[in-house]
């Protein structure tokens, strides 16, 4: 059990998604309120417990740089912003309601995504062709490539030095960003 670093109150009223930034300087609290219409907000903290940012939705999947950019991803879009800057904001879409963004990470200047069409039968998902998505620091497509087939979970990203890449198990495939400089 661990020592109580400090505790604060959300904006919302229900929590949602948490992601630690993975040199542990950030957190990003996801809630939400749905008190008439529905409201969600992320909030992001320092390492001391005080808020540096605030934005009016919430995120399925997160990542942080170290120079305080956060990518955050809704159902079928990708959101880039630069903590302590409100106004800044670029946003990519995915191609259809249908293809969702089931991950995301800040690797150098850029973010890789999964993203995947999701079917559900008998309650059941399954993940179909997924892609690998690499997107600038503007949120704007560089990169992408796909790979065919389906999974029961879904696909995995994942980062050493300049290789990107994205398992959906046993198939796999990679984008070094070395060569996109």
């Amino acid at each position: 059990r661990g020592d109580e670093l400090w505790q604060t109150s959300l904006r919302g009223n229900q929590a949602a998604e948490l992601f630690l930034s993975s040199n542990g300087i950030y957190l990003a609290s996801g809630s939400y309120t749905a008190h008439g219409k529905l409201r969600s907000f992320t909030q992001v903290f320092d390492k001391n417990g005080k808020q540096i940012g605030i934005f009016d939705e919430t995120f399925r999947f997160a990542d942080i740089s170290d120079e305080g950019r956060i990518a955050m991803s809704t159902r079928n879009s990708v959101q880039l912003r630069q903590i302590g800057q409100p106004t800044s904001l670029f946003v990519w879409k995915t191609d259809s309601r249908e293809e969702i963004v089931t991950g995301i990470r800040i690797v150098d200047s850029f973010i890789a995504c999964s993203v995947e069409q999701v079917n559900v039968e008998n309650g059941i998902p399954t993940y179909n062709n997924p892609s690998l998505i690499l997107l600038d620091g503007q949120a704007k497509l560089r990169s992408s490539k796909q790979l065919r087939g389906w999974s029961p979970k879904p696909a995995t990203l994942s980062a050493e030095e300049q290789q990107i890449t994205l398992t959906a198990a046993p198939r796999k495939t990679s984008i070094d960003i070395n060569e996109l400089k």
